[in-house]
C-alpha cells in the first residue's frame, strides 16, 4: 500500500521508499512482538555496530560523484565494501580477537598435519585423534558437546 502511495507522490523513487517503510514498520512490529510475547533479547548494540559501519560507508561513498561510468561504479562497489569491512572489524575488534583467541586456547584443536598433496593426515580434537573426513560441522559439534563453542 505505501508503494502504491509512493508511486503516486514520487515516482519509482517513491515506491522504493514506499517498501523501506513498509519494512522497517514490519521490522518494528516484530522486534515488539518478539520482545514482550517471546521475550527475546535483542542484541541492539550489534545493530548499532553494523549501522554504524553502514553509515561510515554511505558517507565515504558520498564523497565521490555519481557517473555513469561502469569502471567508476566498480571501484565504488568495491571500495565501499573495503570501508564497510574496515569499520566492522574496528568495531568488532575485541570480539573477533577473543574468538580467535578461543578457537586455539586449552588445545581446541591440537594438531592438524597436512600430507604435500594438502589432504589431511593427522587430526587431533583435546587430544583425541579424529577421522580426517570428519567435516567442520561435526569437529563444531564435538566442540560444542565438550563445551568449547
Amino acid at each position: 500500500m505505501l508503494s502504491i502511495v509512493g508511486i503516486y507522490l514520487g515516482g519509482l523513487v517513491g515506491a522504493a521508499s514506499g517498501v523501506l517503510a513498509a519494512t522497517l514498520i514490519g521490522l518494528a512490529m516484530s522486534v515488539t512482538l518478539g520482545v514482550r510475547a517471546h521475550r527475546i533479547i535483542i542484541p541492539y548494540w550489534h545493530f548499532a555496530r553494523i549501522a554504524i559501519a553502514t553509515l561510515g560507508m554511505v558517507a565515504a561513498l558520498a564523497m565521490f560523484p555519481v557517473t555513469g561510468d561502469w569502471r567508476l561504479l566498480v571501484i565504488k562497489i568495491m571500495g565501499g565494501a573495503a570501508i564497510y569491512f574496515v569499520l566492522l572489524s574496528i568495531l568488532y575488534g575485541n570480539w573477533l580477537v577473543d574468538r580467535v583467541r578461543h578457537r586455539f586456547e586449552d588445545g581446541n584443536v591440537s594438531r592438524i598435519a597436512a600430507k604435500p598433496g594438502g589432504k589431511l593426515q593427522i587430526a587431533e580434537l583435546n587430544g583425541k585423534s579424529i577421522n580426517p573426513t570428519v567435516s567442520f560441522w561435526r569437529m563444531a559439534d564435538i566442540r560444542s558437546r565438550n563445551g568449547r563453542c
